[in-house]
């Protein structure tokens, strides 16, 4: 029986078994004197600053050898769980899991390097160097980390800034084209063999404006280096500085609204394969509107060719993931490896009938076999990418952690947060030696290793190994591939980013605030530019979070007759309003940015109910999370104005630090016609039993029933 048939069952029986069960309880009605007293309440004093600062001193200068462990093992996570690895049942689900998701690894990694707008190869390299590192320091055991298309694509606005590639010119200046030929010697290669002196660029075309005489000084490849060097040094200060909790400022609405403009970001800049047409790059702000009136403009200038061999690949892909994957994927543990099969056929395919000289289908080109020497990122261009770079390590270290958590979370171990940006930073730095690109976790990849039943990070040691070997021996074989059918295969990846429109409709059914969020960040990211959409996106949420901070729930309860329940009188009729007797509760912290609308609401809750002979209020804080000095001027202010009204104020609390600090501002129980109270029940059955003020002369405590 699935879940859903059991609720409806459940549900069923419910309505038409009349028999509900009751709560009966009785006892004495006390004031919160008492209550402390009867229920023997712990004073709870915090050390100080002074004494938590010195205690965690003493703390980190401890020696001794299970410390030293520790230690060792909390900032090298695989001493912890290797030694503990079941070779004998969990090795053999590692390596198919690593096998599979390398195949996943080399079309994606391929293809996510063209939108990074540098060589194919460095989406190899992603896939390689900085997994090595984040094996050793990762917590995750289940993600897979390499190319992830909104990070790639991030990185190749910045590259299309400072490589020659992104030099282009406004549709009113006269241009003049120019063949782009990057140096192979700038990064030499151990391992390789016949490299050319000089290899043309997958981006063989560049406009540059009339006012240019010289290409910059940086390479597709170094601008990447310094990227991913930056975003590693941001990943590793915001470790030192345990920001590890930035990733819950991307909330879900936010995250999802972000990645679906990216996608649009993604299809966009694919077009220009798909129809074989050539346009310039456009950045900065609206570069996604001149884009398309760059596409539209030179549409009629589509390779027929080119857009045959598209549609025959996303036809391909399309027919397999709509039909054929949903019949096969239920007797096949291990799923076909559908865009790789694609990558074989349209390589083989260019070989045996030229299709780069014969049909002028543009191909991948020049792909350096063996390893690439380590080199350090141009040291002249880091101060330029600092600010650059930020989002972009904030998003795929936040990417990264959710999927982390997901997985975590089904297996039942944790996921360190500042541990994973210790991680993260130290494989991009590692892997910005050997020109690999930002690393972020690839949901489409994580669920494959997960699902086919990888165990650990093993298989991605695996996986690494794989690549090696495409690195050393099978590199050059995917050189006549056509951009084509990377391009259709990156569009129909899009497809689960695109269904989170979805998303929207969700958010705009249970939260107006989530869809705000939702619209913020897309709109944004979508037409004005990536990084601004972040920004936006983060703004926005950070602003309506404060916005519901600002103003809580307030409301008046009033009892339901022959119950213990206080409900607000305005959501429930049966909630009995009380002429004699306001009861104001606060739902939220009461704090600088709210302080004044603390009394307003009150005064303004009050005269909505047209009474005006009040002689009892009780203030319940049972549900006030915080309150800072200012809320505590606010409330001891209406008190003091509601004691010179001749009001007589019940108190009600059981959140200890909200009274203390409270206590701290005013002392409450040395006021007059002030009465302190553990729930709103003994309040209401004091005011009601006439025995109120015999508490200022002993303790008087009745039956509550």
């Amino acid at each position: 029986m699935d879940d859903d048939t059991a609720s409806q069952e459940l549900f069923c029986s419910a309505e038409e078994n009349p028999v509900k069960p009751k709560i009966y309880f009785e006892r004495e009605a006390v004031d919160q004197f008492y209550f402390d007293k009867r229920y023997d309440r712990q004073q709870q004093e915090g050390p100080g600053l002074l004494k938590k600062a010195t205690n965690y001193l003493g703390s980190c200068c401890t020696c001794s050898s299970k410390r030293a462990r520790k230690i060792v093992e909390t900032k090298l996570p695989v001493t912890e769980w290797l030694p503990r690895y079941d070779w004998l049942r969990d090795l053999k689900w590692d390596i198919i899991s690593g096998i599979t998701v390398a195949v996943m690894h080399i079309p994606q990694g391929l293809g996510y390097a063209m939108l990074a707008n540098c060589p194919p190869i460095l989406g190899i390299y992603m896939a390689f160097f900085p997994v090595l590192i984040y094996f050793f320091f990762g917590t995750s055991r289940h993600i897979s980390l390499g190319s992830l298309s909104v990070v790639t694509l991030m990185c190749g606005r910045v590259v299309s800034m400072y490589a020659p590639e992104a030099l282009i010119s406004t549709p009113s200046l006269n241009s003049t084209t120019i063949e782009t030929i990057e140096n192979a010697t700038e990064i030499p290669f151990i391992g390789g063999t016949d490299q050319p002196e000089t290899m043309t660029t997958f981006q063989d075309i560049v406009f540059l404006p009339d006012n240019v005489t010289s290409l910059p000084q940086y390479t597709p490849t170094e601008v990447a280096m310094a990227i991913t060097f930056l975003v590693g040094v941001w990943q590793l200060v915001m470790h030192l500085l345990q920001l590890g909790i930035l990733g819950v400022l991307l909330s879900d609405s936010l995250v999802s609204g972000f990645t679906t403009a990216a996608a649009v970001h993604v299809f966009t800049s694919q077009i220009k394969y798909l129809f074989g047409i050539r346009i310039g790059k456009f950045s900065g702000r609206f570069s996604i509107i001149s884009t398309w009136i760059a596409i539209f403009s030179n549409i009629k200038h589509t390779n027929i060719s080119t857009l045959l061999v598209s549609v025959i690949t996303i036809g391909i892909l399309v027919v397999n993931n709509e039909i054929l994957k949903p019949i096969y994927s239920k007797k096949l543990k291990v799923p076909v490896p559908i865009e790789m099969i694609a990558l074989l056929c349209g390589t083989l395919a260019s070989r045996w009938f030229s299709l780069n000289d014969e049909f002028g289908i543009r191909v991948v080109g020049y792909i350096p076999k063996g390893i690439p020497e380590p080199a350090l990122p141009p040291a002249s261009l880091l101060s330029s990418l600092v600010m650059d770079t930020l989002p972009i390590a904030v998003v795929a270290y936040a990417v990264s952690l959710s999927m982390g958590k997901i997985f975590a979370q089904k297996h039942r171990y944790i996921v360190d947060s500042n541990q994973e940006l210790l991680a993260q930073g130290l494989a991009n730095v590692g892997g910005s030696f050997f020109s690999a690109l930002p690393i972020s976790a690839s949901l489409s990849r994580s669920l494959i290793q997960e699902s086919v039943g990888g165990k650990t990070q093993i298989a991605s040691i695996v996986s690494c190994f794989l690549l090696l070997m495409v690195l050393l021996f099978i590199g050059p074989f995917f050189e006549p591939l056509p951009l084509a059918v990377l391009a259709s295969i990156i569009v129909v990846a899009l497809k689960g980013m695109f269904l989170q429109f979805s998303d929207l409709k969700r958010a705009l059914q249970v939260s107006l605030y989530d869809a705000l969020v939702w619209i913020a960040a897309f709109v944004s990211t979508a037409f004005i530019d990536i990084d601004i959409g972040l920004i936006i996106g983060v703004l926005t949420a950070l602003f309506i979070l404060v916005l519901q901070a600002y103003k809580p729930h307030a409301c008046l309860l009033g009892n339901v007759p022959g119950t213990e329940l206080y409900l607000d009188i305005w959501k429930y009729s049966q909630a009995f309003d009380d002429a004699e007797m306001k009861i104001y509760n606060w739902n939220g912290g009461i704090h600088f940015a709210n302080a004044d609308s603390y009394s307003k609401e009150f005064y303004k809750l009050v005269r909505a109910t047209k009474y005006s002979s009040i002689q009892y209020v009780v203030l319940d804080f049972t549900s006030v999370s915080f309150i800072d000095m200012a809320g505590c001027r606010a409330v001891t202010t209406l008190i003091k104005d509601l004691i010179g009204e001749k009001t007589d104020v019940l108190v009600v609390y059981q959140k200890g630090g909200v009274m203390e600090r409270l206590n701290k501002c005013q002392d409450l129980s040395s006021m007059s016609h002030v009465y302190l109270f553990a729930t709103v029940a003994d309040a209401v059955t004091y005011t009601k039993s006439g025995l109120l003020h015999n508490l200022a002369n002993g303790e008087v405590n009745i039956e509550c029933r």
